[in-house]
């Protein structure tokens, strides 16, 4: 889980570093309240850094100019980055800020639930 953690990132980000905490715990900022998200960036960050604590916390944000289910990658990836920027603007204390947004894609014979 970490190696495929540490390997999305560093494709994503090319800066990608793991920042040195060597007190205190990592502390994560999440742009939803869905408790499945916040569950879901607590075990990510808890298998990431073993050794911390992994505070974490939702915030509501809500991105503008896309469907309440986003219909597309597109769409759903936009989502996420507006997300983002909601959270930024509110300026929260954290070392990490995630933004996650489900979207629905469709094929000719099959529709998928998946993330951005």
């Amino acid at each position: 889980m970490k190696n495929f953690l540490l390997k999305a990132a560093a494709t994503t980000l090319p800066f990608f570093t793991l920042p040195p905490f060597s007190l205190g715990a990592v502390r994560v900022c999440v742009a939803s309240q869905s408790p499945h998200k916040i569950e879901a960036t607590r075990k990510a960050f808890s298998a990431l850094y073993p050794t911390k604590s992994t505070l974490v916390r939702g915030f509501h944000v809500q991105p503008e100019g896309v469907r309440a289910q986003p219909r597309s990658l597109a769409e759903g990836k936009k989502g996420a980055e507006e997300r983002l920027a909601a959270l930024l603007s509110k300026k929260p204390n954290c070392d990490w800020l995630i933004a996650i947004e489900n979207f629905i894609e469709e094929s000719k014979d099959h529709a998928y639930d998946q993330a951005a």
